[in-house]
């Protein structure tokens, strides 16, 4: 009998990290001003949450997590989040950051022209656009007993909206 539990046991255990690779991989581009307005006009109708980060940064590490929970209760009722990396680094930098967060939103590299447009003098800094493509909310930095239960409620009443 448990001759026959092996098989089962050794393809579970194979097949764990395989299909964690597969739901982490995301594509890591880069991104313009233009294409990034672009990305916006793509997901008009949706809300749009746009958060600009850094890996060296300390509250986008603990709001991460949280965006992350965001986009998976959220984004079949019509939300869509939208990560940028500020910092100048590469994908060869960015990757394994990501693949640590266990980041599941699309995730894109900025540079000069989108923190010039932006006037990202800090991070985070998070934007939630809504359906209709009008910016609803901007937020500077993250404290988790503030900015939780504001984000949420905003999304929430968002996503209600015709």
């Amino acid at each position: 009998m448990l001759n026959l539990f092996i098989p089962f046991f050794i393809a579970l255990i194979l097949s764990g990290p395989t299909v964690y690779a597969q739901e982490t991989k995301l594509s890591i581009k880069k991104i313009t001003l233009e294409g990034l307005r672009e990305k916006i006009l793509e997901n008009k109708g949706k809300v749009l949450i746009l958060d600009f980060w850094a890996t060296y940064c300390a509250p986008c590490k603990e709001e991460i997590p949280f965006l992350n929970e965001l986009y998976q209760t959220y984004r079949d009722k019509g939300l869509e989040v939208i990560g940028i990396s500020i910092e100048g680094a590469g994908e060869d930098v960015i990757r394994p950051f990501v693949e640590m967060m266990r980041i599941s939103y699309p995730i894109f590299l900025g540079g000069d022209d989108i923190i010039e447009a932006y006037d990202i003098q800090y991070i985070p800094l998070t934007y939630i656009v809504g359906k209709d493509g009008r910016v609803r909310m901007k937020e500077m930095g993250f404290k988790k007993e503030v900015s939780i239960p504001k984000f949420k409620r905003q999304i929430e009443e968002l996503l209600k909206e015709g």
